[in-house]
């Protein structure tokens, strides 16, 4: 089975939309609604992840818990935020976490204010 994305948060939903659109990639949602011992069970099995996340928030959280329950080949695709010192300091702490929690970490961890084109194109190039 190839690659999916789970996308967390709505905030990547067009860089994910515009990196996979010649692609026939699966995209998984986790939403601030959603329920995460039922989201695992979702993606349980799935042997390759890109997790699309945005740090400096609920987020980041969220994907350094699922990223340390799941079992699955993990690249990461993430955003950090710097409007506010708090997510720029939040942002800083969370990448942290995943580059101690994952020493064998695979993918990128880019601003947020990154040219839109540069985000897409940065994505693509994990998918492949």
């Amino acid at each position: 089975m190839g690659k999916s994305i789970v996308l967390i948060g709505s905030g990547n939903e067009k860089v994910v939309e515009e990196a996979t659109r010649s692609l026939e990639i699966e995209v998984f949602f986790f939403g601030v609604e959603t329920n995460l011992d039922s989201f695992l069970e979702t993606i349980e099995g799935l042997e390759d992840l890109v997790f699309v996340a945005a740090l400096g928030s609920w987020e980041g959280e969220v994907l350094i818990e699922i990223a340390k329950r799941c079992k699955s080949r993990l690249t990461f695709f993430c955003l950090t935020r710097t409007r506010t010192l708090q997510e720029t300091i939040a942002s800083r702490n969370q990448a942290d976490e995943i580059l101690n929690t994952f020493p064998d970490f695979r993918g990128a961890i880019i601003s947020e204010e990154v040219p839109f084109f540069a985000k897409v194109e940065a994505l693509r190039f994990l998918l492949d």
